[in-house]
């Protein structure tokens, strides 16, 4: 059942859009061969040629798909390391949100949040990310931490909460 889902279609991509973020299929190889009905919170497609037998295969694997990205949820948890440094979630009028980040630089960061993302600031130097697009939530998660690279020495920086670190021994008397 999708009824906790907006489905459409724009330009040959079905999306299906959610509480868990924004998931689209391209249906351009599907869209002669395929008709795709949504009726009472079901997603329905019928095969409008009888000896398609491929496309039927297509069809059940792109099932599998949407239904299993749809469903599962990504999780990231960074951590900032170092004095001062410290992170604030913004929410906009015009549906986009924002975090600040305190990175020890002259001003501070501001990035846009992509709508497929989900972020949580638990504690000025905690920040959750979770969302059911892999890819993009690794991305930005990288984009994050490659706002300050961890300092091999101090280990400061912005860094996963999973990622074990090792500090490189500096001078010695």
């Amino acid at each position: 059942m999708l009824y906790k889902y907006n489905v459409f279609v724009y330009k040959n991509f079905l999306f299906f859009a959610g509480f868990l973020g924004l998931f689209s299929f391209n249906l351009a190889s599907l869209l002669l061969n395929v008709c795709i009905a949504f009726f009472e919170g079901c997603l329905f497609f019928k095969l409008l040629k009888k000896n398609a037998l491929s496309i039927k295969n297509e069809l059940y694997i792109a099932k599998v798909i949407f239904f299993k990205e749809l469903n599962t949820l990504y999780e990231k948890k960074l951590f900032l390391f170092g004095i001062g440094f410290k992170c604030w979630f913004l929410k906009n009028y015009n549906r986009s949100s924002l975090i600040l980040l305190k990175l020890g630089f002259s001003r501070d960061i501001c990035l846009v949040i992509p709508l497929a993302i989900r972020l949580v600031c638990l504690k000025p130097t905690l920040i959750f990310l979770k969302s059911n697009n892999k890819v993009m939530l690794e991305q930005f998660a990288a984009r994050l931490c490659l706002l300050k690279k961890l300092n091999q020495y101090k280990g400061k920086g912005v860094l996963n909460v999973n990622k074990n670190i090792v500090l490189k021994v500096g001078k010695r008397n």
